[in-house]
């Protein structure tokens, strides 16, 4: 029993010596495994780079169609109530609230895109987007 101790024993202390011996210069990532951290991060970001800048695309011609349909959708809820001659234009749009069974046209002017967009009111009151923004 004796024995078995002290072996029990010189184990343990050989153990922790190991453990008080490491180099703490050791410890850490091996180059392979930080060149592979880059390469996906590289990867990741040139997937990710063109998508953002395209959703930053589809966001200005969502509203530049928003901005137009906006001002058609007041247009024609004013001549509703014969109200159309108290229309104001919002920042960015151009066209004229015209009376009730009378076609109108707004346009954005966003020099930002290549196609701005194009809402109508048509003589029956019914407002939609001929021509979308090009994303």
């Amino acid at each position: 029993m004796a024995s078995r101790l002290s072996s029990n024993h010189l184990l343990i202390s050989a153990l922790a010596k190991r453990q008080r011996s490491k180099n703490p210069l050791q410890a850490g990532f091996t180059l392979v495994e930080l060149l592979i951290v880059v390469i996906i991060i590289g990867i990741l970001s040139a997937i990710a780079i063109p998508a953002f800048l395209n959703q930053q695309d589809k966001a200005r011609a969502r509203a530049s169609e928003s901005s137009s349909m906006g001002a058609a959708r007041a247009c024609a809820a004013l001549q509703v109530n014969a109200e159309h001659a108290s229309y104001v234009s919002p920042p960015g749009v151009t066209g004229t609230c015209e009376p009730s069974g009378t076609a109108a046209t707004f346009t954005t002017a966003d020099t930002n895109l290549t196609t701005n967009a194009i809402a109508t009111i048509a003589t029956t009151g019914q407002v939609s987007l001929t021509t979308p923004a090009a994303p």
